[in-house]
Order: C-alpha cells, then structure tokens, then sequence
C-alpha cells in the first residue's frame, strides 16, 4: 500500500510529461472526377506516407463529387477512394495500395483529382 502510495505521483508525472504526440493538420476539400463525371457518393481516405506524421483521415464524398475532410496531415498523402456502385475504382484506388499522393499544405487548400488521369499517371502532384 505504502508503495502504491509513492510510485502513483512518479507514474502521472511521466505521463504529463511527455504529452499526447501533436501535428499540424489542414482542412481540405475538392471533388473526385472519372474525366468528366463525378464519382460518389462515397468516402474519400488520407493516409499520411513519406514521414508524413499524422493520423488517418476520411471524409464522406457526396454525389456530386464534392468532399471536405478536416484534420488532414500536414505533408504527404496517400489518398484512397471508397465508392460502393463503383467496385473497380475501390479496388484500384484502395487506401493502403492508391498511387494517387498529394502534399497538403498547411491551412486550408482544395484538391481536384480526375482517377482517369491518375490511373494513366501523367498527373503531376498538386
């Protein structure tokens, strides 16, 4: 008991200490295309990749491909695209195996992104 009593304000005092792990984060919003049709509804995944440091983030994608994601890692991203009438594009452009990658920058930015262009590769980052 006496020991409990003396290790419980070492044990708080580590944990005050070191903190939760903070990031910066970025608000951002864009549309999904397949050349010119817009692909949703949906969800839409940012995965933080490249020593990106952050957390995994989705949003839900409207009908009208439109998207707004908060708390999106500062730095690289992998984005992933889930859309149920549309399994091939899941399946291609799944979160953990998507060739589509943008930097985020800090603050708010918005992201058009045609998964034409992406599965063909001759999309420069944004």
């Amino acid at each position: 008991m006496v020991l409990a009593g003396l290790l419980a304000p070492l044990g708080s005092g580590c944990g005050e200490e070191l903190g939760p792990e903070r990031f910066q984060t970025a608000d951002v919003k864009g549309t999904l295309r397949l050349g010119s049709k817009p692909v949703g509804p949906g969800w839409v995944e940012f995965l933080p990749v490249n020593g990106t440091v952050g957390k995994l983030r989705s949003a839900p994608v409207a009908a009208d491909g439109s998207f707004a994601a908060e708390g999106v890692a500062v730095g690289v991203n992998q984005i992933g695209i889930l859309v149920p009438r549309e399994r091939g594009l899941s399946q291609y452009f799944h979160t953990l195996s998507s060739s589509i990658r943008r930097n985020v920058p800090a603050g708010r930015s918005t992201l058009s992104i045609d998964l034409i262009t992406e599965a063909y590769g001759s999309s420069a980052p944004e």
